[in-house]
């Protein structure tokens, strides 16, 4: 129908070798729910051009056929979903139809061949330019191999190492590589998050953190297995903080399909003993020691203007950066506890605030006037890439003017933070 024009039920049968009585109910269930369109004059159905395109187009990203296929496919673990709801050990991956496998990759690998290699890897400081000297890349959670497959045909000088604890998904992924030109620099392998050996100049997570049972083990050894001046490039859905903020079309979507498919993979799996908020404290605050004169109840003294200028400027200069695609990454997890993970015992003291984010307003803001699927990879360092003291390495947490917790940028002016397609550049 993209091609053809209107066509009538008969036209549309004949040219698919199929019963027009079928297809005559079938193109009016399309048409009632607004896929196609109907000229009762003419009895002629037709396919609006920007309607084919995320129908039938799967190299756009506004492709939806991976995902149809995926919900479908999840939709047959509904049994086995609802027995979890008493058990709680969840449903693992492992334990779905092959369909979401195939589903999965399909709705995900048209996002990363529009976005990946123009988009998301020259957003992260350096890691272009050693992609493109020869690097040595893992890529975690890898299932049908599209990102790796992707990147490696970018960057014939690098080598990759796909990891999937999902055996069948490595077998995909092999011949995928395969068919593509790229085994000779490719391979996968089964492992875990928590397992996968080696060390690599970059480690990338693509749309898998959020469905490991233990996050925060996984993020511990992808600090591990990072070379001193390694990266870790992280990329999930976009997602807002609070349950209200996502009552929409997109959070109805999302949280379905993690009702089905993302809690319940979480949940089959070990579960991290740091996963959940501390009682002690919120999720994403640390506390930092009382100033002497709050113990001895004396009013705070007030620093000179000179010297918060100085350290101003020293906390520009020495403050971790995070490099973005325009919007940002939400984990389902208590967020300082994976930066403590990923940073060991050195962070800086925080101030206590009611909530946390991972990307400044203004980020959030300009994500929000794009496409609600707009997706971020966010660059994460280990501390021996720069000088100065690693305590301030990490990424920070600091409470904005209206008391909330924003992690790893500041809410700078949007000439300083340039929010862009190629590249992010959070102050000096």
């Amino acid at each position: 129908m993209a091609a053809s024009g209107p066509l009538t039920p008969a036209e549309l049968a004949q040219r698919t070798g199929t019963v027009e009585r079928c297809v005559r109910e079938w193109l009016a269930a399309q048409a009632a729910a607004g896929y196609v369109t109907y000229d009762p004059s003419s009895g002629r159905y037709a396919l609006p051009a920007e309607h084919a395109v995320a129908l039938t187009d799967e190299s756009s990203p506004a492709c939806v056929l991976g995902g149809f296929q995926g919900i479908t496919a999840a939709m047959r673990a509904e049994p086995r979903v609802a027995e979890a709801f008493r058990h709680g050990r969840g449903v693992g991956w492992h334990e779905h139809d092959p369909d979401l496998f195939i589903g999965t990759e399909r709705f995900f690998r048209p996002g990363y061949h529009a976005h990946l290699v123009d988009e998301w890897i020259p957003a992260l400081d350096g890691a272009h330019e050693r992609l493109e000297a020869g690097a040595e890349v893992a890529d975690v959670g890898c299932g049908h191999g599209a990102s790796t497959v992707i990147l490696a045909q970018a960057f014939p000088r690098s080598h990759f190492v796909g990891f999937d604890y999902h055996a069948p998904s490595v077998a995909a992924a092999t011949e995928r590589a395969r068919a593509a030109g790229v085994g000779d620099r490719v391979r996968f392998e089964v492992a875990t998050a928590k397992t996968y050996p080696g060390t690599y100049d970059l480690v990338a997570c693509f749309d898998c953190l959020h469905d490991m049972g233990d996050p925060l083990g996984a993020a511990a050894h992808v600090r591990e297995s990072l070379r001193p001046d390694g990266t870790w490039m992280l990329v999930e859905p976009f997602a807002h903080d609070r349950t209200e903020q996502n009552l929409n079309a997109l959070g109805r979507l999302f949280y379905s399909v993690s009702t089905l498919v993302c809690t319940q993979a979480s949940l089959a799996q070990e579960v991290g003993t740091r996963s959940a908020p501390r009682p002690a404290r919120r999720a994403c605050a640390t506390s930092s020691p009382a100033p002497a004169s709050a113990a001895s109840g004396a009013p705070p003294r007030r620093p000179s203007t000179s010297s918060s200028r100085r350290a101003r400027r020293t906390d520009r200069r020495r403050r971790w950066r995070w490099s973005g695609g325009g919007s940002s990454a939400v984990l389902p997890i208590a967020a300082q506890s994976v930066f403590e993970t990923i940073a060991g015992t050195e962070r800086t003291p925080a101030r206590a605030a009611p909530a946390c984010r991972m990307a400044s307003p203004s980020a959030a803001a300009h994500a929000a006037s794009r496409s609600p699927t707009r997706r971020t990879a966010w660059a994460m360092r280990t501390p021996d890439d720069r000088g100065g003291n690693p305590a301030v390495k990490f990424p920070r947490i600091y409470a904005d003017e209206r008391g909330e917790t924003h992690i790893g940028v500041r809410d700078i002016p949007q000439h300083e933070a340039r929010v862009g397609r190629r590249r992010t550049r959070w102050g000096r």
